[in-house]
């Protein structure tokens, strides 16, 4: 359960009373997807400018970080989804070091800086390998790692 970050323009500003309450049920073990996308930005439209692209990624971090303080609070883990963001979802990430663990669903950036963020977070991360039929398209596997 959790709010996907293409999804956060229908998110209200506050999204955590909801998720704590749905967080109290004892199947739920993990939060998410939730994290950043940046793939595809408002100003891809005409309609849409830079200042949406700003306003739409401070949403992403805004619901993002209130996800992982409901998983610090309820000690849960999230799935972690993160598309063309890396850097600035690891920035989000780093006030819940050893607060908050989980896994990245799919993986698709350079390893260096994925070998850097499991130094000091306890993660997991998929490899970029089609993990459904949805995500096959868009995914280039990995090469094994040596």
């Amino acid at each position: 359960m959790g709010w996907h970050p293409t999804n956060v323009l229908e998110a209200p500003e506050d999204i955590r009373p909801a998720l704590r309450e749905l967080a109290r049920h004892p199947k739920v073990v993990a939060l998410g997807e939730t994290g950043l996308d940046y793939h595809h930005l408002p100003s891809e439209k005409p309609e849409f400018t830079a200042v949406d692209d700003a306003r739409y990624q401070q949403k992403q971090a805004d619901i993002f970080r209130q996800q992982m303080e409901v998983a610090a609070e309820f000690g849960l883990n999230c799935v972690i989804h993160q598309r063309s963001a890396l850097e600035d979802t690891l920035s989000q990430m780093q006030p819940f070091v050893g607060r908050v663990r989980g896994v990245f669903h799919c993986f698709v950036d350079d390893r260096p800086p994925c070998d850097e963020s499991w130094r000091w977070a306890r993660w997991s991360v998929s490899p970029a390998s089609p993990l459904s039929k949805t995500h096959k398209p868009f995914v280039t596997p990995l090469p094994p790692y040596t």
